[in-house]
């Protein structure tokens, strides 16, 4: 027979990430300056599974099996950083302010674990799954080791409040991504260091807000924040040729842009505030790196609701 159509189908899930806590301290001098320092400690613990399939057709439209390429990774680990700024308001007679702080790098070990599969039933006798194995003939996993530095990151506000019922805040952020670093677990740099600073962006990150008390007791507000693309339009997935790792697939993101607005009510027995945020980006999915294979184009389009209620405890309730 002979085969005319391939089918393909990509599957992804991923959960986890980066968990922060943070030990705040602050001084405040004649209420006009403010200062601020924050130790960051990190973390990180997240895994992710992915699936390349394809299936095979001949002409007649009957089919003749296919293949699944799957992978699995994990990564864990810690990080530390450190955050210093301050707010000044200049006029003792205005409530204008402006703010600055600075943020180190995040120093992070890392290490990642990832195994891969190839189920495949192309036949009665092509019919089976296979994995990675050792000399021994049992199943192993790749795994990595390293420490990940990341860019110094600074930011500058200003702020206003008209009267009572108005409050202004914008806010702008830079960080050079090509700045970043990968060391080896004994402190000495990887080449892994020239491919942050051939594919990376410095990333801008603008953020303007607004808060309106309509009433005493009611207040609404809105947000924008738009972030820059952190990769070059050119970026790739390399993965080194002793890798286990068979998940070539890879996409480019644009800039991000959110959108934010919010409406709270707080009365003398109960306090509600809602929120949404509507977050778009587009990005270029990859199936491999090939000059051969355009990209997808992918456009995001998220949205998400929060809703809080509180209420006072029976302990603060009174009655006569």
């Amino acid at each position: 027979y002979k085969r005319q159509a391939v089918s393909q189908s990509y599957r992804s899930k991923e959960s986890g990430g980066i968990h922060s806590f943070d030990l705040n301290g602050a001084l405040n001098f004649y209420d006009r300056f403010y200062v601020g320092a924050t130790l960051g400690l990190y973390s990180v613990n997240y895994d992710r599974t992915s699936e390349y399939n394809e299936d095979f057709t001949d002409k007649d439209g009957n089919g003749h099996g296919g293949y699944t390429l799957g992978n699995d990774f994990w990564v864990d680990g810690s990080g530390v950083d450190f955050k210093l700024g301050f707010i000044l308001r200049p006029f003792e007679s205005s409530s204008f302010r402006i703010g600055a702080a600075v943020h180190t790098p995040t120093f992070f070990s890392l290490k990642e674990r990832n195994t891969a599969y190839l189920r495949f039933d192309l036949s009665e006798e092509l019919n089976d799954i296979t994995r990675p194995y050792d000399a021994r003939g049992n199943d192993t996993e790749g795994e990595y080791e390293y420490k990940l530095v990341t860019p110094w990151k600074f930011n500058a506000s200003m702020g206003y409040t008209i009267g009572s019922s108005v409050a202004l805040g914008v806010e702008y952020e830079y960080s050079d991504r090509t700045k970043a670093k990968m060391k080896d677990p004994d402190g000495y740099e990887l080449g892994q260091t020239e491919d942050i600073k051939a594919m990376m962006k410095p990333v801008h990150t603008l953020r303007v807000g607004a808060e309106f008390k309509l009433a005493p007791e009611f207040s609404f507000r809105l947000g924008y924040n738009h972030i820059t693309a952190p990769l070059k339009s050119d970026a790739f997935k390399y993965l080194p040729v002793n890798s286990m790792r068979t998940d070539t697939e890879f996409s480019n993101p644009g800039a991000t842009n959110n959108y934010t607005f919010g409406c709270g009510y707080r009365g003398e027995s109960f306090y509600v505030d809602m929120a949404y945020l509507y977050n778009t980006y587009k990005e270029t999915f990859y199936a491999f790196d090939s000059l051969e294979l355009p990209g997808t184009k992918v456009t995001n389009n998220n949205h998400k609701v929060c809703l809080l209620y509180t209420s006072p405890s029976p302990r603060d309730s009174t009655s006569s």
